[in-house]
């Protein structure tokens, strides 16, 4: 398929239809039958040719990390995929066998660990002051991200656009895939009329509706829930942000696509654009309450093997601990990790190694320090394993307790694992995911910026209770049935079924 080009459709721009409107999104591993031997003959050319699949992903590790997997995943079932990313990945693009294809989708990265990533200017002062906010909460950080929202995920929509076409007309694939975050590549798709498939990493309720507004959440864990002025605030500011993407969308589209009608969803409800082809969701499925096709991945990594060097700090056969009792008989292990981004907070990280230093119990800490390893050099004890970066996917299967920021790769890891965990939110939809945490009793959620060694102590007391570990036991096994693979015969489904 072509895509369409500006001048192609005579509708008048300010038209609007209804095409993109995915406020009831269905959770479906029916829809496409994978034993369904009813396919009609101009479907089997298709079940014989290698598809094509490129993935569109941002420059953001804990974005493309996923999607790589899924890639992967993708591949395996005989899919030709490529994904199309920023430079700086494609070496591990290309070491996974995938195709690389150059692609800047934000100008702001990050390529491991945000503070060592080389940033424009104006990106590194948006940083610093993401990180200024989160020392003042939860609703100044939201209000700070929504700040700079358009320059971080909307900065170069006209070039994106273009890019896409000519990637599209250069390889022709069936499929592209694209980050739901990755607004402009959206908006490309959707105007260049290219089939593609949503794929959302952060907490499904990232996508816009009537209950939550794009990371503006009403659902919040009881330790941070803001007051209802500061909710207003948020509400007030989600309206503003709307406002602002809607009229920004509209410029873009009408200038670039005169002769296609508007979305409805553009202008009424900006941040629910996905493909009405189907939404893969980087989450566990705790909740169906939508209605097109969509996938919960439940997971979306590859397990890996410890290396060599923390083999002898840790036993083997570890991963069927289910509970705090130590792996060896002697001490207890706990992973702290606040992922690429909030591994900044050192202040928080601190209080948490003193916290379990001081516990009544004998605890063996990992700590991932991100770039603060000069402030963590006052820690020589043997029982503190510290690293700029650890290799958390590895580590967790033999940890007691993981404690971390309620990013959706940390949460899903963690529970995949069944591990009991802690979480301590700071910005984004890490509050939903420590809602559902709460919700679902599988684990404890801290204010990171009212962190004492008290009510850490206190966490983990509550993480003994039976019903966390029922409850951790019942998402373990729930998680390990679906994954990357299942999700990519779900894919390959609707490449071969019912357009």
């Amino acid at each position: 398929m072509k895509p369409s080009k500006a001048g192609g459709n005579t509708e008048n721009a300010n038209n609007t239809d209804s095409t993109y409107n995915t406020e009831n999104i269905k959770s479906t591993d029916s829809t496409y039958n994978t034993d369904s031997t009813d396919h009609n003959e101009n479907k089997n050319d298709m079940n014989k040719k290698e598809n094509k699949i490129i993935i569109l992903s941002p420059p953001f590790y804990s974005h493309f990390q996923p999607l790589k997997t899924l890639g992967k995943a993708l591949k395996s079932l005989g899919a030709r995929v490529s994904i199309a990313c920023s430079e700086g990945f494609q070496e591990e693009i290309e070491e996974a066998g995938l195709e690389f294809h150059p692609l800047d989708i934000n100008k702001n990265r990050n390529t491991g660990i945000a503070k060592k990533t080389e940033q424009d200017q104006e990106e590194q002062k948006r940083l610093e002051e993401f990180f200024e906010a989160t020392y003042r909460g939860p609703v100044k950080t939201l209000i700070t991200q929504a700040d700079h929202r358009l320059k971080d995920m909307f900065s170069n929509p006209r070039e994106l656009i273009d890019s896409i076409q000519k990637l599209y007309d250069l390889h022709q694939p069936d499929l592209m895939i694209v980050d739901q975050l990755s607004y402009g590549a959206t908006l490309a798709l959707i105007g260049l009329d290219i089939p593609f498939l949503t794929f959302c990493p952060p907490h499904p309720k990232t996508i816009q509706s009537k209950e939550v507004d794009n990371g503006l959440t009403a659902r919040w864990p009881k330790a941070l829930e803001p007051t209802g002025r500061e909710k207003q605030a948020l509400r007030k500011k989600q309206e503003e942000l709307n406002s602002v993407f809607a009229g920004a969308y509209k410029k873009v589209f009408s200038t670039r696509f005169p002769h296609r009608s508007i979305p409805t969803d553009l202008l009424n409800n900006p941040f629910s654009l996905t493909s009405p082809k189907g939404v893969l969701f980087n989450y566990p499925e705790f909740s169906q309450e939508s209605s097109i096709p969509a996938y919960y991945l439940h997971y979306c990594f590859e397990p890996e093997e410890l290396e060599e060097s923390f083999k002898i700090q840790v036993s083997e056969g570890s991963e069927g601990s289910e509970d705090l009792e130590g792996l060896d008989g002697k001490k207890r292990r706990v992973l702290i990790s606040f992922g690429t981004f909030l591994s900044e907070r050192k202040d928080v990280i601190d209080t948490l190694i003193q916290g379990f230093l001081n516990h009544g119990e004998s605890w063996h800490i990992y700590a991932a320090t991100g770039g603060n390893e000069e402030f963590f050099s006052k820690y020589s004890s043997e029982s503190i394993t510290k690293a700029s970066f650890l290799p958390q996917k590895a580590l967790i299967p033999h940890m007691d307790l993981v404690v971390h920021h309620g990013g959706t790769n940390s949460f899903t890891e963690t529970l995949y694992y069944g591990k009991p965990m802690i979480l301590l939110p700071f910005s984004s939809d890490q509050f939903a995911v420590a809602y559902d945490v709460e919700k679902n009793h599988i684990g404890a959620v801290l204010d990171p910026n009212h962190l004492t060694e008290k009510n850490l102590h206190h966490a983990i007391g509550k993480l003994e209770r039976e019903e966390v570990k029922r409850s951790l036991e019942y998402w373990r096994e729930k998680s390990r049935e679906k994954g990357p693979h299942n999700g990519a015969k779900w894919i390959m489904r609707i490449l071969k079924g019912p357009v």
